[in-house]
């Protein structure tokens, strides 16, 4: 580690200018290279500096204003869904009431239509045995 690592390890992160991405990490905003790569590579990410070699640093205010356009984008955290209308009850009668079946039946399935001498394999004017 270099003496320069080592000063910035005392600052608590809150009161740091510039974040590492062990900084970035340990604070949620990305969990691996490749996704910050990705994210910056595509614009969505702030670009680190280089103040060191080989040493990229974010912007804590960067990250900040970045953040906040991220919340402003995605809108109210909550959104109460309306409740749905309420019936009356003559509504609700209406709605859960049975219609009257027709004479004979209602529903009748494909089977059902044919004759009993044609559901036993038989024939309806044959007589029985």
């Amino acid at each position: 580690m270099h003496n320069g690592d080592e000063a910035e390890e005392m600052v608590p992160l809150g009161e740091r200018h510039l974040w590492r991405f062990e900084d970035l990490k340990r604070a949620g905003y990305v969990k691996s290279r490749e996704t910050l790569r990705r994210w910056m590579n595509d614009e969505k990410f702030p670009r680190p500096i280089y103040p060191e070699e080989g040493s990229p640093r974010w912007v804590r205010k960067e990250l900040e204003e970045w953040m906040e356009r991220c919340i402003q984008a995605r809108g109210p955290a909550y959104v109460r869904k309306e409740d749905p209308p309420r019936l009356t009850l003559a509504e609700m009668e209406a709605t859960f009431t049975r219609r009257p079946r027709k004479k004979g039946g209602g529903y009748t399935p494909a089977r059902a239509s044919q004759s009993k001498g044609q559901k036993r394999g038989g024939d309806v004017n044959a007589k029985p045995h």
